[in-house]
């Protein structure tokens, strides 16, 4: 029985992924997301990012709702006395569901 697989990708000019003159913004991170997980063929995901990434499926989860069943983010930004944040030993996490019926995500 196949569960799911999993899809792990650096960021552009992160490990082992091509050096680029300046980091991506969140922007342009979304949509690397996106063409991996199209490059995949991977239809309806899990996904979590962590640091620097976290904004970036923050974001790619809420512009492609229907994509992602569920999301987290691990210390997706400097911490902060949020109440959206959960704090997880010490690590500051976010977390959200993607609604199919009303086409939305929500932060928990």
């Amino acid at each position: 029985m196949k569960l799911g697989r999993l899809i792990v990708f650096d960021r552009r000019g992160i490990g082992l992924s091509d050096r680029v003159g300046s980091a991506p913004d969140i922007d342009v991170t979304a949509e690397d997301i996106g063409t991996v997980l199209q490059a995949a063929q991977s239809r309806h995901i899990v996904l979590f990012g962590a640091s620097e990434c976290g904004p970036a499926c923050v974001k790619f989860a809420v512009d492609q709702p229907r994509r992602v069943a569920t999301w987290r983010a691990g210390s997706p930004a400097p911490s902060s006395s949020s109440s959206t944040a959960m704090i997880t030993g010490s690590l500051p996490v976010i977390s959200g569901r993607c609604s199919r019926r009303s086409g939305g995500s929500r932060i928990l």
